[in-house]
């Protein structure tokens, strides 16, 4: 994200400088050194003492933030700030984040209750993160929306809060942005605590406690989304991402919008695929059908090892085969990536082009026919695993237009 900044290069000189390795252990002496050059705890909001044998000092709040050095048990800093379960500390001369669990510190943000069967099932299923997802809570259309959040939910095993309590398998129906945005730091602060107060001994939680799918399911339009009260519009991204992405995944991130229009430059019309002449795309240079769009703007947000996706059409839900994808699947494209080129790549292309010995927009023609046809599988709402498996969805559909050309 624009929000993940790296810690100013001061602070990783003064770490290698004290001999720390940003990738793996330090020894005894170490951090010992580094508690001698620590000094006194200097005034914040709040202090709070390791509990742990030795943690990890990062440039931010998360298990991917490069490690900068370490604290060890009984060590007491200065809190700066608290998010996302995560403390921004006083270290050194400069500042770093610890994982707030591995303190004595306890939450200043009361959060829901939760059971030991959820703590359990998060570990279990949720090694890089959970899933959660959000649906329009208007009047028209409402049957729709809510059907297919629900059988979302039931399938993705999502986590939300309901009635003061974290639980699975459930969505959240939102009518605006502040809806939307507060549900997700509530289910966050929720899932931090669940796992704080329903310990594992020897796991790590820092990793398993942020969203790795964040799914809306809603109207859309080239510039946002309406959840049927408010809108949440691209002048609203950068204080969205300001505000949760502590609770987020970055490193495996994966937003789905499904939402008409949210990937659909205003200016362009949905292109049916992008024709490539070997790596050459022959069309517009680039091709531009979602640069600026919502999707486009939320990813560059998210930042480059996320995955944003959207729909380019007025097509609604699962059952829209017009889709596509920016970020790390899109290899950073600012006009994204359409979901045919994610399943059917140009060297597959050329590679069954020369076998069946057809030219390769004749192939691609081909592909693309079985595509629409197929890619959403429309009519059976089976198309939620167009975002949330896109390579499994590739292969899958790859196979079967092996099989109907062999």
């Amino acid at each position: 994200m624009k929000r993940f900044r790296i810690f100013e290069s001061a602070v990783l000189v003064t770490a290698i400088f004290m001999g720390f390795s940003l990738n793996s252990c330090t020894d005894e002496e170490d951090w010992m050194l580094l508690d001698d050059e620590f000094g006194e705890v200097q005034s914040a909001l709040s202090s709070a003492t390791i509990t742990k044998g030795a943690v990890s000092v990062r440039t931010g709040p998360g298990v991917w933030y490069d490690r900068i050095g370490g604290l060890r048990y009984g060590k007491t800093v200065s809190v700066v700030k608290e998010q996302a379960g995560w403390l921004k500390i006083k270290y050194g001369d400069s500042e770093g984040w610890i994982y707030r669990p591995d303190t004595d510190l306890a939450s200043s943000s009361a959060a829901a209750s939760c059971s030991a069967d959820v703590a359990n099932f998060i570990r279990d299923n949720y090694p890089d993160g959970y899933n959660i997802i959000f649906a329009y809570n208007g009047s028209d259309q409402a049957a729709e929306f809510h059907s297919q959040a629900k059988q979302f939910s039931s399938e993705y095993h999502t986590l939300n809060v309901s009635s003061g309590e974290l639980k699975k398998d459930i969505y959240r129906k939102v009518k605006n942005y502040s809806e939307f945005k507060n549900g997700i730091l509530e289910t966050g602060r929720a899932v931090v605590k669940c796992l704080e107060d329903n310990p594992r001994a020897g796991y790590d939680d820092s990793k398993c406690s942020q969203i790795k799918n964040l799914t809306v399911m809603t109207h859309g339009f080239t510039t946002g989304l309406n959840f049927g009260g408010g809108y949440f519009n691209n002048t609203d991204i950068p204080d969205f991402g300001s505000t949760v992405y502590g609770y987020l995944n970055n490193k495996s991130l994966r937003v789905q919008l499904y939402a008409c229009s949210a990937a659909r430059n205003k200016d362009t019309k949905e292109n049916w695929y992008e024709r490539y002449t070997g790596d050459i795309i022959k069309e517009q240079d680039p091709f531009k059908g979602g640069k600026g769009s919502f999707a486009q703007l939320l990813s560059e947000e998210m930042g480059p090892d996320a995955t944003v996706f959207g729909h380019t059409t007025a097509g609604h839900l699962s059952g829209n085969y017009a889709a596509r994808c920016y970020g790390k699947m899109a290899n950073g494209a600012v006009h994204g990536k359409h979901m045919f080129d994610v399943y059917f790549p140009q060297s597959f292309v050329a590679e069954q082009a020369k076998r069946i010995g057809k030219s390769e927009d004749a192939t691609r023609t081909s592909m693309y026919s079985y595509y629409r046809s197929n890619g959403a599988y429309p009519g059976n709402n089976s198309g939620r695993d167009t975002f949330m498996d896109p390579e499994g969805k590739g292969k899958k559909m790859r196979d079967a237009w092996l099989s109907k050309n062999p």
